[in-house]
């Protein structure tokens, strides 16, 4: 590799919306060097050219930092988190795991000291000035940044989505009430979701939801046993998109109760899509969509509420007031023309 070339470093990603944005570096940056999460379907790297597979293991990864902040190239961590070492050269950093910061919320905050997103935290904090420049894709990205990270550096918002792109196939069969891509990370919330949806059931409200876990998470849930309570259904390859956005089009409404996005891939794909919108009552579900219903979190019965509005009474979007596209454009660098 030339020693002008940028490097991409994204070990640590290889499902959910971490790998929605890396493939559009593969997409704009496919002649480019990559490190890899070995876990990585490789039909998502098909037409790249040059990568090596990495273990995440903690020694594998100090080696590997060490060896690469000899080299007198850039380096573009897409993964989120800092370099342990110095680098020689310019180090990017995409900021799109706001997840690792503590919340403000008691019990969220305990579960958080317990969970690697703590350990994460301590490393981002600890090597964050090692960063040269940051890059985000979201004003909350921007805002954490800047308000609890307290990063002076500067802070570039890259756009990397053609939003005018809007699927209009309107001929699907809308199978399923609501859809919840998520893997089952705690600040996902699936608890709470299922808690809510056991509580409607109680009264005789069924509507059916479609989640998208992997088997070991399923046993997590107890799928099997969920199943004879509430209408629930699971599509466990989430990362083959052309079948998961197949069955997002066969989806009314996505719901989404996560704790703690940089930007809500989901959300935007619901939009594109044409589904009706119920999310957390927090500031990342509404950067650039406008939600049929809010709900608090963390709070069960708020959950239920707004599952039982929307499903009772079929709210219709007003999609005047959904997408505010122009914001959103306006706002960013195009990804195709950073890093040439």
């Amino acid at each position: 590799m030339s020693s002008t070339q940028t490097i991409y470093y994204a070990v640590g990603i290889y499902r959910g919306g971490g790998l929605t944005i890396l493939k559009n570096f593969f997409k704009y940056k496919k002649d480019s060097f990559f490190y890899l999460d070995y876990r990585i379907d490789p039909i998502h790297y098909t037409n790249i050219k040059n990568y090596k597979l990495i273990k995440p293991r903690f020694f594998n990864i100090l080696f590997l930092q060490y060896f690469l902040s000899k080299k007198n190239n850039s380096f573009f961590f897409i993964n989120g988190i800092p370099p342990i070492f110095k680098f020689r050269q310019k180090i990017y950093l995409l900021f799109q795991n706001s997840n690792i910061i503590p919340n403000s919320n008691f019990f969220y905050f305990i579960q958080w000291l317990t969970s690697k997103d703590f350990l994460r935290f301590l490393i981002f904090f600890f090597c964050k000035d090692k960063v040269d420049c940051w890059v985000v894709i979201s004003d909350t990205a921007r805002f954490i940044l800047v308000k609890y990270v307290k990063i002076y550096v500067p802070i570039i918002q890259l756009l990397i989505f053609d939003l005018n792109n809007n699927n209009n196939n309107n001929k699907n069969k809308r199978v399923y009430d609501f859809i919840y891509p998520a893997d089952y990370k705690k600040h996902k919330n699936h608890k709470n979701l299922i808690l809510a949806f056991l509580k409607l059931a109680k009264k005789g409200i069924k509507p059916s939801i479609l989640f998208t876990l992997t088997n070991d998470e399923l046993a997590k849930i107890d799928f099997k046993n969920l199943r004879d309570k509430i209408n629930v259904y699971n599509f466990s390859n989430y990362n083959n998109r052309k079948s998961f956005l197949k069955l997002l089009r066969r989806s009314k409404c996505l719901i989404y109760p996560s704790l703690n996005e940089t930007l809500g891939i989901p959300i935007i794909e619901a939009y594109e899509n044409k589904l009706n919108i119920i999310t957390s009552n927090l500031f990342y579900a509404k950067q650039y969509v406008t939600p049929n219903y809010t709900f608090d979190p963390f709070s069960v019965s708020s959950i239920s509420r707004a599952i039982s509005k929307y499903y009772l009474k079929e709210y219709v979007i007003d999609k005047k007031k959904n997408f505010n596209t122009n914001h959103f454009l306006t706002r960013n660098i195009f990804f195709n023309s950073f890093l040439k």
